[in-house]
């Protein structure tokens, strides 16, 4: 689309380029980029409730069944006037006449007009799927296709926002960088908060939104992008003012309650799949089946209505292990690599507490993600991980003993 070829450029100008421009030239470029993100912030979708779609959905409903009575009413009149009029100027007798007549006819006819069937069998196709998809939006509230695009603009600017500012963040002054931030957080907490209404996101889905998906619809991509944004850019500062000998505390306490926020989710992701299946792997595997096929349903509406509890089971489980699953690959491929590079020598007794419990429990949740939840594939990333964490929190106990 346009817009992500524009995004793109505009990536490439800020990575390749953003070493020649001012203080006030990246202050004009981020202004303007936190004007777009105000601009496509999704809020139709964000800001759905699920009593107003039901209500909507209603309205329109007895609107058709008015609409279909009066043409019943109108089809029945029509088909008892034409069939008195034929009673009385036709006998039996030359209908029988006829009858070979129009059959050779409509024969001819069919084999002469199949081209042009085909094409308007084509074109009805499209328009009843159009018409499905502005019913569809009036039930809804919004826009479909404005509404994805707005979330795809928001993933990519996110995602130029942050490559720019790695590669030139000696440019940036403090009051910038924090902009940045505000704008990759403002992005992870409204991605978070919407993948977390699993009720909305269902009904949004049976209802026509993004119904294509094999799974519901969410801000999967946009919450890991604006998370890892955020960890990158984090990391970026603190690291930038020790080395230039600047003062970095602040950023070191702010990055570490932002380390182990992470950690914390993805204990709690995983305390909710124990909750659900615990050691189970049997109703593990069922309720991945039944989140994978069943939900997918042509007659999902149904199925749901008809299945809400074990449906929502399942969908509640989907949704919590592709979130234990996402934190795991966070932790694993990021967070314990940056762990090495974090002098916590200087934090309080209170923090360093924080991180030896949150340590603790983040390797009690990889314990149980790689016995329950892996195959053997990932046996070997999870032995690696474990093998980190266990390190760091030999090294974090190690400091403890020091101080006391």
């Amino acid at each position: 689309s346009l817009a992500k070829i524009t995004i793109q450029y505009l990536k490439q100008l800020l990575v390749k380029h953003g070493e020649a421009f001012s203080v006030e030239t990246w202050e004009q470029i981020i202004t303007s980029i936190e004007q777009m993100f105000k601009e496509t912030y999704p809020k139709s979708m964000l800001e759905s409730r699920i009593e107003d779609i039901f209500s909507r959905k209603e309205g329109l409903e007895n609107h058709d069944n008015q609409d279909n009575s009066k043409i019943t009413e109108e089809q029945q009149s029509g088909e008892n006037s034409v069939h008195e009029e034929s009673n009385k100027s036709r006998t039996l007798e030359d209908q029988k006449k006829d009858l070979p007549i129009r059959q050779e006819t409509n024969l001819s006819a069919s084999k002469n007009n199949s081209i042009i069937q085909d094409r308007r069998k084509s074109d009805n196709e499209k328009e009843s799927l159009a018409i499905v998809r502005r019913r569809n939006e009036k039930v809804l509230g919004f826009q479909i296709d404005k509404c994805v695009c707005q979330c795809v603009v928001q993933l990519l600017m996110t995602n130029a926002l942050r490559e720019g500012v790695e590669h030139h963040f000696e440019k940036l002054t403090p009051e910038l960088i924090e902009r940045v931030l505000q704008i990759m957080q403002h992005t992870y907490n409204f991605a978070k908060g919407f993948n977390q209404e699993i009720e909305l996101r269902k009904v949004l889905w049976i209802n026509g939104f993004m119904c294509d998906l094999k799974h519901l619809p969410g801000l999967l991509k946009q919450e890991i992008e604006g998370l890892t944004s955020l960890i990158a850019i984090r990391f970026k500062y603190y690291q930038y003012n020790k080395q230039h000998g600047k003062e970095y505390r602040d950023q070191l306490d702010t990055l570490t309650r932002l380390l182990l926020h992470v950690m914390d989710r993805f204990e709690e992701a995983v305390k909710q799949v124990n909750e659900i299946c615990g050691h189970d792997k049997e109703l593990i595997n069922q309720l991945r089946k039944l989140a994978s096929e069943e939900v997918r349903a042509v007659n999902l509406e149904r199925e749901i209505q008809e299945n809400t509890d074990r449906l929502s089971k399942a969908l509640h489980y989907h949704e919590r292990e592709r979130d234990s699953n996402n934190l795991k690959s966070i932790i694993c491929s990021n967070i314990l690599l940056k762990f090495n590079q974090i002098d916590f020598s200087e934090v309080s007794n209170e923090v360093l507490e924080n991180i030896s419990q949150c340590l603790n429990k983040t390797s009690s949740s990889l314990t149980y993600a790689k016995e329950v939840l892996s195959d053997a594939s990932q046996e070997a990333s999870f032995i690696e991980a474990l093998s980190l964490l266990n390190g760091h929190i030999e090294k974090i106990k190690q400091l403890q003993e020091q101080r006391n």
